[in-house]
């Protein structure tokens, strides 16, 4: 998907090279943080963790300046290292997903969810872009097993439970609904 999207010349390629909405306003909040300011001249909406993180990123791998007066922002070239890193964590979730079904229901719903969560539009199409919902989605999976554990009373509940927390700690700070 992330390379049939890269070499379309089409609309949806000149969106897909382009960052806009939540990327923008991430590669923004970013921008700021590898520049070492935290300064905002308007209020940031999302959860701080993503875009401190690129922020971390374009310490390492500056983005390029904007132009003046800039309205669409190009990808930075750290984006290529994002989108693998995204892919990874995706095929990575999948597994834990289909290790989960496994425990829960058996070896066969383990596969079928696996290989659904491995096809998943939404979480292919999100990979591919400057977004927080892959790195959350693994964390959550994450947080299910260390949960199951300590269900299943399975060794150690204090260090299970204190595990949970500080998964469930960045997962707050990723997306705000983990509060739930």
């Amino acid at each position: 998907w992330d390379v049939a999207l890269r070499t379309d010349t089409g609309p949806v390629g000149t969106l897909a090279h382009n960052l806009l909405g939540d990327e923008r306003a991430y590669d923004d909040f970013a921008r700021q943080v590898a520049a070492g300011t935290l300064h905002r001249e308007r209020a940031f909406y999302q959860e701080p963790l993503y875009a401190w993180t690129v922020g971390q990123l374009y310490k390492l791998w500056p983005p390029p300046p904007l132009p003046p007066l800039a309205t669409i922002v190009p990808h930075a070239p750290v984006h290529d290292a994002i989108v693998i890193s995204q892919h990874l964590m995706g095929v990575a979730m999948a597994v834990l997903v289909a290790l989960l079904g496994s425990r829960c229901l058996g070896p066969r719903v383990g596969l079928l969810a696996g290989l659904l969560a491995a096809c998943s539009g939404p979480a292919i199409f999100t990979e591919s872009m400057l977004l927080k919902e892959g790195c959350a989605l693994l964390l959550w999976v994450i947080s299910l097993h260390v949960w199951l554990d300590l269900l299943q009373d399975r060794g150690r509940p204090l260090r299970r439970a204190v595990l949970l927390g500080l998964l469930l700690g960045p997962g707050i700070l990723l997306r705000g609904n983990t509060y739930l």
